[in-house]
């Protein structure tokens, strides 16, 4: 940086932002459900249509459509579950990360006892 003259002039100022792990699981929480419902809300809505016009021309073929309607409806139903379960869900996710660094930190844990 001294090279560059990056510092000369400049006065330096810190960032720091206080987010904290929940409120970043939440934020790719809501991302997640986004996704889905943008994705799948359309693909039930084609499905439907092809439904009913392989049903009004063909008898025989609409039945193999139904399951894509059921599966999009199924991944429909899922973010909307995890939109409203979405504290749950990150109090989980986090709850297992905490757990996680206990037993890694914890003065009893195996990797201390093989380096004595």
């Amino acid at each position: 940086m001294t090279s560059c003259a990056l510092s000369k002039g400049f006065d330096q100022e810190i960032f720091s932002f206080n987010i904290s792990a929940s409120w970043v699981l939440t934020i790719a929480l809501i991302v997640i459900e986004g996704i889905i419902l943008l994705n799948e809300i359309p693909n039930l809505i084609r499905n439907i249509i092809a439904y009913y016009q392989l049903e009004y021309e063909a008898h025989d073929i609409a039945h193999s459509t139904l399951n894509y309607i059921w599966l999009s409806s199924i991944k429909i139903m899922l973010a909307f579950l995890i939109i409203g379960e979405r504290k749950r869900i990150v109090g989980f996710l986090w709850k297992g990360q905490l757990e996680k660094e206990v037993i890694i930190d914890s003065p009893g844990s195996s990797e201390q006892n093989d380096l004595e």
